[in-house]
């Protein structure tokens, strides 16, 4: 016997999907998706199925939450233990760092270059024996305007260049590390002239005066006292740390000057005046720099 029922349509007889809505205080409820709801949008209610208009019901695809692109690692820091510089800070820019300038970002460069100077002109005039070499001495008696500045780029022997070197590596990195490439160049030159000034004014007339060691001395100084003006406490300990030992330079050349001076290998006299001289100037440096507007930042960010 045939019924007279009229066929029913196939989206009328399509099983809804549902979602789970978690009650506070009961097990979880299935909540039917609206026939209005997409097929998508159901899925991401949290549905195991999906309504389809013409097929019934369809498994929804597993969702794949992308990573955050903040806490994903980069292959660098895959490769490198896994921790992002991100979040480690290992990139630079720290406290003790200049703004725009990375902590530790080409260190060295300038007193590199000082010392490349240096050599090359000891090679010039003990080596190569270039006849216009002595001409770059400071002779106290008619000084030239240039001798100011390249009698501190010459040396008498391998033996004063040496020492000069490790010197200058040691204090001249450190004064480049607060300073930058132009700073310590700076710094090397005005104390330079300040150990000129003194031996030419407190020396006698026939002397000749080479070396860096005056710029150096003042490399002591400036490189202790402008780590004392910072509230940072690495530069305070690394300011008592190397302060003991400029101190004890300096007493040492105030006892050599009064006691007659000393003699270097060769008969060569040590100019104790402008060794004096240089550390001089490199007080009075940090000092004229103290005063300038806005001095104080640094150390202020520093100890932030």
């Amino acid at each position: 016997m045939q019924l007279g029922l009229s066929r029913p349509r196939l989206h009328a007889a399509t099983p809804q999907c549902s979602m789970a809505v978690v009650a506070p205080s009961s097990a979880p409820v299935r909540q039917p998706c609206s026939p209005q709801t997409s097929a998508a949008a159901c899925c991401a209610l949290g549905t195991n199925h999906a309504r389809s208009r013409h097929t019934g019901l369809l498994p929804c695809k597993p969702a794949t939450a992308p990573l955050n692109p903040i806490m994903q690692p980069s292959r660098h820091a895959r490769s490198s233990g896994g921790i992002p510089q991100a979040l480690t800070g290992s990139g630079g820019g720290g406290p003790l760092s200049k703004p725009g300038h990375q902590k530790g970002q080409d260190v060295g460069n300038g007193v590199y270059m000082l010392m490349l100077a240096n050599a090359a002109i000891f090679l010039a005039d003990h080596v190569l024996h270039l006849p216009f070499m002595q001409s770059l001495y400071l002779y106290h008696a008619h000084p030239a305007w240039w001798q100011w500045v390249t009698h501190m780029f010459s040396h008498a022997n391998w033996g004063h260049l040496s020492n000069n070197l490790f010197f200058l590596l040691t204090f001249g990195r450190l004064v480049e590390e607060t300073e930058g490439f132009w700073g310590v160049m700076a710094v090397y030159i005005i104390c330079g002239l300040g150990a000129a000034a003194a031996s030419v004014l407190l020396s006698p007339a026939n002397t000749v005066s080479v070396g860096a060691s005056g710029a150096v001395f003042g490399m002591f100084a400036f490189s202790v006292l402008s780590r004392l003006t910072s509230l940072n406490l690495r530069r305070l300990l690394e300011s008592i740390v190397l302060g003991q030992f400029v101190v004890r330079q300096v007493l040492e050349e105030v006892a050599a000057q009064v006691g007659g001076g000393k003699v270097m290998a060769g008969g060569l006299a040590v100019s104790h005046l402008a060794h004096l001289g240089g550390a001089l100037a490199g007080v009075l440096l940090v000092l004229a720099l103290g005063m300038l507007p806005g001095a104080g930042d640094d150390s202020k960010a520093g100890s932030a």
